[in-house]
């Protein structure tokens, strides 16, 4: 990697603060306005809203016409008859679809925050190697500079072929950890564009979302009870299984009929009104039976589901709590350990060998590398842990 490369890449690094690159939410937004995901699960909740919407209307009218063909005669038939549910069926249904057509919010809700926090983790996945490639690139130019100084050194015969080839071989070897970090964001860059519905967006944020902190267990507890998608969307299951219950006792109620009837025999029409009842005694046996069993079943997917979660939010929340421990004390303990500068001093004074020099140095490097993905993952933790506020 020659020298004018390393100064296009620190810009472009730093393009990020100079012209504004996408924060966050600017790259959350895109996402949701153009991921085809998303699009494609918007019109399955209108296909499955409008299915919702087709039994709450009466049946078909029925027409019937019969002609006698015997020889001699005209007579003939026609029947026009209506069949109507028992009324208050009715009522009761036409709720029962404007709650299931609610609830499909819920569901668009819940995949939308699946696909925002893949999204996030993309982003966070970008933040982290924009930091990996600024810290390596200024790696890459301490090692050019000492590389430089070996080369005419060895030229005029003031060191040796081991040393300058130490120097080389760094360089050689933080060049292909760079280029390998790069090719990583490259590909990270193209999974956000795919989810981005194919258009590119260019983030060069060396800064993670600082929007979330970390509360106390019992407050995070409420409140994704209160606004978790998927929670909704069970709760929603139980009331909906709860009206299917009134839904089915109506259908067990008789059916009513009625309808205009004319007979012509072929002299003289005869016109009547036709009025019927079917009594539902066999068609509807153990349906609201069912209908009970399903409504617990829902209230017990809403209670292990609970469970569930609560337990899993708890783990994640222990996670990010030692996670931010962790790579806060790291911090602390880099901020003491940065000698570098004292270490070229000495170097470049004669005090300590090259190969001091760079033992001294991969300490500090590995450490430091240690540090950015301890910080990446108490950040891809905590984005996990308010996933219900996307």
């Amino acid at each position: 990697m020659n020298k004018r490369l390393l100064i296009y890449t620190i810009a472009f690094l730093l393009s990020g603060v100079a012209f504004g690159q996408p924060k966050i939410d600017e790259v959350m937004k895109s996402v949701e306005s153009n991921s085809n995901v998303l699009k494609a699960e918007r019109e399955r909740i209108n296909a499955v809203a409008l299915t919702y919407k087709t039994d709450i209307l009466p049946e078909n009218p029925e027409i019937e016409y019969s002609k006698v063909l015997q020889s001699g005669t005209g007579e003939s038939e026609i029947l026009v008859k209506q069949s109507f549910l028992f009324p208050t069926a009715y009522f009761l249904k036409c709720g029962l679809s404007k709650q299931q057509v609610s609830n499909l919010e819920n569901e668009y809700s819940a995949k939308r925050q699946d696909i925002l926090l893949e999204a996030k983790n993309v982003f966070l996945e970008i933040v982290y190697h924009n930091k990996q490639m600024k810290f390596f690139a200024e790696r890459l130019e301490q090692v050019k500079e000492i590389k430089q100084a070996m080369e005419t050194s060895f030229k005029q015969g003031n060191v040796g072929r081991m040393d300058y080839n130490k120097a080389a071989l760094e360089y050689q070897d933080l060049s292909n950890q760079y280029n390998a970090i790069l090719v990583e964001r490259n590909n990270e860059l193209q999974r956000l564009a795919e989810l981005n519905g194919g258009v590119a967006i260019d983030v060069s944020d060396q800064q993670y979302d600082q929007q979330y902190q970390v509360t106390d267990f019992q407050t995070l507890k409420a409140d994704f009870i209160a606004n978790d998608p998927t929670i909704a969307q069970l709760n929603a299951d139980v009331d909906i299984a709860k009206k299917s219950v009134a839904v089915q006792r109506s259908l067990t109620l008789p059916k009513l009929s009625v309808g205009y009837r004319n007979i012509n025999p072929g002299s003289n029409s005869v016109n009547g009104v036709v009025v019927g009842m079917t009594i539902p005694l066999w068609e509807n046996r153990n349906k609201v039976k069912a209908q009970k069993a399903n409504m617990m079943y829902k209230t017990e997917v809403v209670n292990q589901y609970q469970v569930a979660y609560t337990s899993a939010l708890q783990q994640t929340y222990n996670r990010v709590v030692q996670k931010q421990s962790a790579y806060m004390s790291l911090s602390d303990l880099l901020k003491s350990s940065n000698n570098n500068n004292l270490l070229f001093k000495a170097y470049k004074g004669g005090n300590i060998s090259i190969l001091d020099l760079f033992q001294e140095l991969d300490y500090y490097y590995k450490l430091n590398t240690k540090w950015l993905e301890q910080e990446k993952e108490y950040y891809q933790e905590l984005a996990k842990l308010y996933k219900y506020k996307l």
